[in-house]
C-alpha cells in the first residue's frame, strides 16, 4: 500500500512539473520577505538609464516607472521573478526586443523585490508582459513567449 502511494505521489508530481513546463509560466504565492530582494531592479534593458537597488530609493523607482508607461509610445514592462525558469528563457529575447525598437519602451520589474509597483497589476504568474501607452493597459500576457510572440503584440499595438 505504501509503495503504490509513493508511485501516485511521484506520478502527480510529474504531472504537475510537465503542466508548469508546457504552459510556460511560474505561478506561486510572492512575499515580500526579504531573502527575495536582489539587487536586480527596474531596468530598462540595453539603456544608461538602468538603475540598481544600491542607488536609488524605492520610490524613485517607482516614479520612474510611472513616468516611463504614461508616455505616448508603447511601453512594454517585463514582469519576471529571479527563481522563474521561463522568466530566464525569455531575458535574452526581451533584451533583443528593445536593441532593435527605438520606437518603444522596455522595462523589466523584478515583481518581488518591487512589489509595490507588481501588486497594482494582479499578476498570475511569471513571466507576465504588461503593455501600457499613455499610462494605460492595452493588453497582457502570461507566459513564455519567444521574440516573436513578443514583436507580435509589439507590431499590433505600437
Amino acid at each position: 500500500m505504501k509503495g503504490s502511494f509513493l508511485n501516485l505521489r511521484s506520478t502527480f508530481m510529474w504531472i504537475v512539473l510537465g503542466t508548469t513546463l508546457v504552459l510556460g509560466s511560474c505561478t506561486g504565492n510572492t512575499t515580500e520577505s526579504e531573502e527575495f530582494v536582489t539587487e536586480t531592479a527596474i531596468t530598462e534593458t540595453a539603456n544608461t538609464e538602468a538603475m540598481s537597488s544600491e542607488t536609488e530609493p524605492a520610490q524613485s523607482k517607482a516614479q520612474f516607472f510611472d513616468a516611463k508607461i504614461a508616455e505616448n509610445k508603447l511601453t512594454v514592462v517585463d514582469f519576471y521573478t529571479t527563481w522563474c525558469g521561463p522568466c530566464k528563457r525569455m531575458e535574452p529575447f526581451i533584451k533583443e526586443v528593445k536593441a532593435e525598437n527605438s520606437d518603444i519602451n522596455v522595462l523589466q520589474v523584478d515583481a518581488e523585490a518591487y512589489m509595490e509597483i507588481s501588486q497594482r497589476y494582479n499578476l498570475e504568474g511569471y513571466p507576465t508582459l504588461i503593455f501600457f501607452k499613455g499610462g494605460q493597459v492595452v493588453d497582457r500576457a502570461l507566459g513564455y513567449m519567444d521574440k516573436e510572440g513578443i514583436m507580435q503584440f509589439v507590431n499590433r499595438l505600437k
